[in-house]
């Protein structure tokens, strides 16, 4: 009964949102459970492995795409290989050139139960950028349990981006693990860089208040992002006038979101609904000040010998099946 009081508010705040996607961190789930909301498809990694007499599951996350979304792009699951690490692919119906990367992310605290895997983690994940960066935009948005204060997130002798700030001016060790990762992938957050009135603390309860969660974008689409806002739980009940039941936890963490405009192509379509021209915009970069030791740390060095071994992988698993492929025609021919 607690359980099912829990998920009903939690559904209310959902459908109450209204946005064209949702990742969702923490959906303390069970491997077989997912939540059905009105007008939206769900994509999930939920933990696999939970104590056996717990009434709940523990971490996992999940996306929810809006219908509206579906009907203009493809949505499949990319990547669900690594616990509370969920990717997910939105491929245009127009324009076959035009694909999003999405990844939402969970980051156990530093004193769980399970850990400290911060260094496996972040090595997974930068792997994983590496291997999917070639997409049209990339966004990643997580609950890192790093809190990394009034410190910048690239390195101003190479990176020319605007600077951030924060109203959490405290640093923690996984902070300081989350800055070194979001520097290997060049990636920039969100928080406390746009719409710095609408910025708020992520994480709010009766121990204290901090920001551990972000969203982050790469350094180049930093420009396609607009009306950042954190949103307190406790302001979007009193927006949305939910009442929580009696025995319902309200969550602690922040809602985050964004804009993301999406005019990387144009499609003009004839009166008879097909596409009559579509054009895609080739990104181009400038690599004339890139340094030559600009992947030579460690985590960059195993994140690049990580996507080498899954691309070998692949070539190997192909040549396989054409050896029998190429076996089969040749029995089936001389039989």
């Amino acid at each position: 009964k607690i359980r099912r009081i829990v998920e009903i508010l939690r559904e209310q705040i959902l459908s109450s949102l209204n946005f064209d996607i949702i990742g969702i961190c923490e959906t303390h789930l069970q491997s077989y459970q997912s939540i059905d909301i009105f007008g939206y498809e769900w994509f999930g990694n939920n933990r696999k492995n939970i104590l056996v007499n717990s009434w709940r599951g523990s971490g996992g996350v999940r996306f929810l795409v809006s219908k509206s979304i579906i009907e203009n792009f493809t949505c499949s699951v990319l990547n669900d290989n690594y616990e509370d690490i969920l990717w997910i692919s939105l491929k245009c119906k127009n324009d076959i050139n035009f694909v999003i990367h999405l990844c939402v992310c969970y980051l156990q605290p530093e004193r769980s139960s399970r850990g400290n895997i911060a260094q496996e983690y972040y090595d997974v994940l930068l792997s994983q950028i590496y291997l999917y960066s070639g997409c049209s935009n990339l966004f990643v948005c997580d609950d890192f349990n790093g809190r990394i204060g009034n410190l910048q997130d690239f390195d101003d002798n190479i990176d020319f981006i605007p600077e951030k700030s924060s109203i959490d001016d405290v640093r923690n060790a996984f902070g300081n693990y989350f800055l070194d990762f979001i520097k290997d992938a060049k990636l920039c957050v969100l928080n406390g860089r746009l719409e710095k009135d609408s910025d708020n603390y992520t994480y709010v309860s009766k121990t204290g208040k901090s920001v551990v969660d972000y969203i982050a974008v790469p350094y180049a689409d930093l420009n396609k992002y607009s009306k950042f806002k954190v949103q307190l739980i406790s302001d979007i009940l009193l927006l949305y006038d939910i009442t929580p039941a009696a025995k319902a936890t309200i969550p602690d963490h922040s809602i985050l979101s964004c804009s993301l405009s999406i005019n990387d192509y144009t499609s003009n379509y004839s009166e008879n609904g097909k596409d009559s021209n579509v054009c895609s915009k080739r990104r181009k970069y400038n690599v004339c000040n890139v340094p030559n030791d600009i992947f030579a740390n460690q985590r960059c060095t195993r994140a690049i010998l990580s996507v080498i071994e899954q691309m070998e992988n692949c070539l190997n698993v192909k040549n396989e099946i054409d050896k029998l492929y190429g076996n089969f025609v040749t029995d089936y021919c001389t039989s």
